[in-house]
Parts: structure tokens; C-alpha cells; sequence
């Protein structure tokens, strides 16, 4: 009985990524690629991400004391500069609509490689690296838009949740879902 289920599974799987394949139709720009698998997979990713990081309650977690710790020890950390100084004057006009009720901030460090990551709160780092390698003030606003868009969009809270809660169930499985998400 156990060897029917084990073929069937794999099957009804297989009969459902050929289904959805038909169905969705994606967009690819040649005849033979790739790119289908990846939009199913990039689909499930997300969904179960979404799904697994909803485990821990919103009321366990909250984002803007989570934001307020990061940036007390960033803040012994990073020294302000005259490039902090302007990213924070930059960021006042691109977070003029923000959904967050909390203060954005940006911190630049001097050693990482050119790079530029958000973490849940409204913390932003940006390598120094980065910010010379930029020739436009309008570049400096798109990268710090898009992380703002990571944060806006709860991107580095789910993640941060979809680590605990698997930390908290000890869901070891999870791990290919936390790998691919974090690719």
C-alpha cells in the first residue's frame, strides 16, 4: 500500500505543474527555458513563506520595538558622518508616504562591500562603497526606495518571522523554503 501512495504523490504533482503550466501560460521570450519552473517555484516559495512566517502571531512580534533595539546598538556602532547625514535628509522625502508609524533610518558602513540591505523598523544600511560607486543622487533615491519597498511591503518581517517560527516549532524542514527565499 505504502509503494502505491509514494508513486502517486509525485504523479499528482507532476499532473498539477503540467495543469498550472498550461494554465498560467508564463511569459517567456524564447520557445525553450527555464523560466516557467522558476515562476511556479517562485510562487510556492513565497506562498509557503507567507503561510509559515503567519505561525507566530503579530501580537509576539512587533515590528517598531524590534526597529527601536536595532537602531539603539546600530547607533553605538555606526558613527554619524557627513554621508549619514545626507542618506537621512535623502530619506525624509521618500518616506513622506510611508504606511509605518515609526522613524526611518539609514546607516552607512564603511567597511562592507558595495551593498544595501533593510531589516525590519525601518533600518537601512548602505556601504560607503556603494555610495561612491553611485554617480546620481537619483540612483542614491532608487536603492533606498527599493529598500524602503522591502520594508513597506513587510519583506524583512516576514522574514524575520518566518526564522523564529521555525526556530520556535524547530520546523528543520523549512530550511529549503528559509535557502531559496534568502538567495
Amino acid at each position: 500500500m505504502f509503494k502505491k501512495w509514494s508513486l502517486f504523490i509525485p504523479s499528482l504533482l507532476l499532473v498539477f505543474v503540467v495543469i498550472f503550466l498550461l494554465v498560467e501560460k508564463p511569459n517567456a521570450p524564447k520557445e525553450v527555458t527555464f523560466a516557467p519552473l522558476f515562476q511556479i517555484l517562485g510562487k510556492f516559495v513565497q506562498t509557503a513563506d507567507v503561510a509559515f512566517s503567519r505561525i507566530l502571531s503579530a501580537g509576539e512580534w512587533d515590528e517598531a520595538s524590534f526597529g527601536a533595539e536595532l537602531k539603539k546598538r546600530f547607533d553605538d556602532e555606526y558613527e554619524i558622518s557627513s554621508d549619514s547625514i545626507y542618506m537621512n535628509e535623502l530619506l525624509v522625502d521618500l518616506i513622506e508616504t510611508s504606511r509605518k508609524d515609526f522613524g526611518y533610518t539609514v546607516y552607512v558602513d564603511q567597511y562592507m562591500a558595495p551593498n544595501a540591505f533593510a531589516m525590519p523598523g525601518g533600518v537601512i544600511v548602505f556601504s560607503a562603497e556603494l555610495l561612491e560607486l553611485l554617480e546620481t543622487e537619483a540612483q542614491v533615491a532608487s536603492i533606498l526606495s527599493h529598500e524602503i519597498a522591502h520594508i513597506e511591503l513587510d519583506h524583512c518581517l516576514n522574514a524575520f518571522k518566518f526564522e523564529m517560527a521555525k526556530d520556535k516549532y524547530d520546523l528543520e524542514a523549512l530550511d529549503l523554503f528559509s535557502t531559496l527565499y534568502n538567495v
